[in-house]
């Protein structure tokens, strides 16, 4: 449009000088003296209007230029607006897939909501709160998507079957182990009951260990990845029954309580499920794996000191860090014997050595002079004997001290429950 608006202009600049040199034409007349004037008059004419059609075209030119810079100006700005709008698309797509790089353009990344001090505290209008449930007069509970909490007279009801809630750092798709870790740092026991349903699911219950059944019912997919499906939390008044999964530990059995006592520390966690072992031999590496567990589990690396220690077994790690530290010291032909049943006095010397690593009192002594068979007792265990019976630990066994034969797991238990109340872990 400019530019056929400049030809407009030269085309009327080239007009106007055409008419105004038809006008400045000769004209004919008898006086001599206007002819002369008229000549004056014309070439005054001609002179204004030769300035007249430069200064037009001057004008011309300037407004030409004037309109290129503008035109210039104009494509200016048109390319600035186009790279900016390139810029802000392009800056829209990378954030675009940033986000969906890191799927917070497609998933909602909330984490579960902590439910722990609520449940501690039976603070139950907390929770609901805490989580954004609301009433569902269908299901007389108050739910958010998965989660799900109602009670009846004393019994509290809490069910999560997705990722909204977290109990003790237990939520949805966690693995077994994970479970048992959250729960064992929470200060709870092992499982007190498992079974079994269909599709090979698996239920594992937790309970505390004040006589109330708080069970945490985690429930498994035990045929493929077992992880977490859904937990629920419960709360109501029951029996001993519930403290432990052991089949062969009566509530009668004199090591009932010590059997117990060190299940719920995680120290003896039972030979497989529902079976304990109270009247097996408790084997070397399975003694030394308790201390392991009371000393906080420390980590260490393989050293390969004993030949009959290989890496990865589930005591090689329990059995190196006892021999960095001076409480086992192996067979005189240098090897452990980790699968040897342990002796009495051995069992004497492994709590004696440990009790002295974890800074203990160790000056406790008794002459054995009460037991008829103290003579048997092996030279290296001598010390740690008189201590174990001077601490209380050991008593004998139908008033011997028995220094070769076997402990039993049972009485490995109550030997440990009795290092631990009057010691500590």
């Amino acid at each position: 449009m400019k530019r056929k608006t400049r030809k407009m202009k030269r085309i009327m600049a080239i007009v106007l000088t055409l008419l105004m040199a038809c006008q400045t034409m000769p004209v004919f007349a008898a006086d001599a003296v206007v002819e002369t004037e008229s000549n004056e008059s014309q070439e005054q004419s001609v002179l204004g209007e030769n300035i007249l059609e430069e200064n037009i075209l001057e004008e011309s030119v300037l407004e030409e230029n004037n309109s290129e810079k503008d035109e210039l100006a104009e494509n200016d700005s048109v390319n600035q607006e186009k790279e900016e709008e390139a810029d802000s698309l392009k800056n829209a797509n990378s954030e675009e897939v940033m986000a969906m790089e890191d799927g917070t353009a497609e998933i909602d990344t909330k984490a579960p909501v902590a439910v722990d001090n609520y449940v501690r505290n039976s603070n139950w209008s907390g929770l609901v709160n805490a989580v954004g449930m609301t009433w569902n007069s269908s299901q007389n509970a108050y739910c958010k998507n998965g989660a799900s909490f109602f009670q009846n007279w004393d019994i509290a009801y809490l069910v999560c079957t997705d990722a909204t809630m977290s109990l003790y750092g237990v939520s949805y798709g966690m693995s077994v182990n994970d479970v048992n870790a959250c729960m064992k740092r929470a200060g709870w026991p092992p499982k007190s009951i498992y079974s079994y349903k269909w599709g090979g699911i698996m239920t594992v219950y937790f309970t505390n260990w004040d006589n109330h059944f708080h069970g945490n019912a985690i429930e498994f997919d035990f045929t493929s990845a077992g992880n977490l499906l859904s937990w629920r939390w419960v709360s109501q008044p029951e029996g001993d029954d519930l403290d432990m999964p052991f089949q062969d530990v009566p509530l009668n059995a004199w090591y009932y309580n010590s059997v117990r006592y060190t299940y719920q520390r995680w120290y003896m966690t039972g030979m497989r499920d529902n079976y304990f072992g109270a009247s097996e031999a408790l084997s070397r590496a399975q003694f030394v794996c308790v201390f392991h567990r009371m000393a906080g589990e420390p980590g260490v690396s393989y050293n390969g000191r004993f030949p009959d220690v290989s890496s990865g077994a589930f005591y090689t790690t329990p059995v190196t860090w006892a021999s960095n530290n001076g409480i086992v010291s192996g067979y005189s032909n240098g090897r452990f014997g980790p699968a040897d049943n342990v002796t009495r006095e051995q069992a004497a010397v492994f709590l004696y050595r440990y009790a002295a690593y974890r800074g203990y009192n160790t000056t406790y002594r008794n002459n054995l002079s009460a037991f008829p068979d103290r003579g048997n007792v092996s030279s290296f265990a001598q010390t740690a004997m008189k201590w174990a019976v001077g601490a209380g630990l050991i008593s004998g066994d139908n008033g011997r001290l028995n220094p070769q034969g076997l402990a039993s797991r049972a009485q490995c238990a109550s030997i440990i429950e009795r290092f631990i109340k009057k010691f500590g872990a």
